[in-house]
């Protein structure tokens, strides 16, 4: 069996399959109009939906899955479970009173006077 994960409340596993519409309607229609019976249960049995166990919400997805992937690692950072490095940004050096960046002087040759 599949295992799953919900991408709302972060729980793993089965999860749960709901149909459409309720089975009240499907056995009334099947004993009093007879006609359209099959129609209503196929139209349930095409809509299944797989739901959380847990919330309840249909936010589950498979766990081999990109989207399974990605909302596994999203609820073991959220857990602190693992830590994302930190990108340091380059400080740009501002000169004095102005807003644009300073600009790095060269340095000065030394003039060799026997070269002349």
């Amino acid at each position: 069996m599949a295992e799953y994960i919900c991408t709302a409340c972060g729980y793993e596993g089965p999860g749960r399959t709901r149909k459409r519409g309720s089975k009240g309607m499907e056995i009334f229609i099947w004993s009093v109009l007879m006609v359209p019976g099959p129609f209503y249960s196929l139209y349930r049995r095409v809509g299944l939906k797989r739901e959380c166990t847990h919330c309840g919400l249909p936010t589950v997805v498979n766990v081999n899955s990109d989207a399974g992937f990605i909302a596994k690692r999203k609820i073991d950072i959220e857990l602190g479970l693992i830590t994302i490095p930190k990108v340091e940004e380059k400080k740009v050096a501002e000169a004095f009173g102005n807003d644009k960046p300073a600009v790095k002087r060269e340095t000065k040759r030394v003039i060799d006077p026997e070269q002349f």
